[in-house]
């Protein structure tokens, strides 16, 4: 199994929370707004549903009986929104006198919904990832093999701020040397290389593209595990 670890996750994660918050809180907005508007701009508004579309009517129901008759029957015209049966919509007298039905909070609201829907599935699924994550990074701690390495450089990757610092595991017997990497940074972490007194990899001898570059503490936000 194959898992990205790279601190690009944690970012998401929060990504995702925010956004099925922020999403959320829209939906309930959306509908608040619209129903403030037309209680205080147009003579007479209620949400109602609808209850038969026929060829020549939209018919809704308010459920109480805030008109003569909970009954409506809205002429079509040219300018009538799609609606279908049991769609919550906005009936309202306007200012001429004529019945009109306002159906933008209702897709609106499925629109906030399914990014909701999607900010949730994607929190949940990071979570899982970072749990498995975590799992995986233990083993390698406690029963993984384990390389002293030398610091090469920082590399600047794609983006604002993304690095990652380049480290060496050099063979004492052919002098040959292989690259680890760290996890992405969002910050240069050149102030704190004079800081790195000791770089210890550990790896999974199974898998020896699953690493982890430990810098003993020299470097924040190192903390997850790197694929190569």
């Amino acid at each position: 199994m194959k898992i990205k670890g790279d601190s690009y996750y944690a970012q998401r994660r929060a990504d995702s929370l925010r956004g099925a918050a922020a999403s959320l809180a829209m939906i309930i907005a959306v509908f608040a707004f619209c129903n403030v508007f037309f209680m205080v701009y147009e003579d007479k508004a209620l949400i109602s549903v609808v209850e038969e579309v026929t060829e020549e009517y939209i018919i809704v129901n308010s459920g109480i009986y805030y008109y003569e008759t909970p009954r409506l029957h809205i002429p079509k015209t040219d300018n009538t929104p799609f609606v279908f049966k049991m769609m919550p919509v906005i009936n309202y007298t306007a200012k001429d006198g004529i019945y009109k039905i306002f159906t933008l909070p209702f897709y609106l609201g499925c629109m906030f919904l399914m990014l909701s829907v999607y900010f949730t599935v994607r929190f949940f699924k990071t979570i899982s990832q970072r749990k498995a994550e975590a799992k995986i990074r233990e083993n390698i701690l406690q029963y993984g093999s384990r390389l002293d390495g030398e610091y090469v450089a920082i590399e600047k990757l794609k983006g604002i701020r993304n690095f990652r610092i380049k480290v060496a595991e050099i063979n004492p017997i052919t002098k040959e040397e292989r690259y680890f990497y760290s996890t992405t940074l969002n910050f240069d972490p050149k102030l704190f290389i004079p800081e790195i007194k000791k770089i210890t990899i550990h790896f999974d001898p199974n898998d020896p593209e699953a690493y982890i570059v430990d810098f003993h503490g020299a470097i924040p936000h190192n903390e997850h595990l790197y694929y190569n």
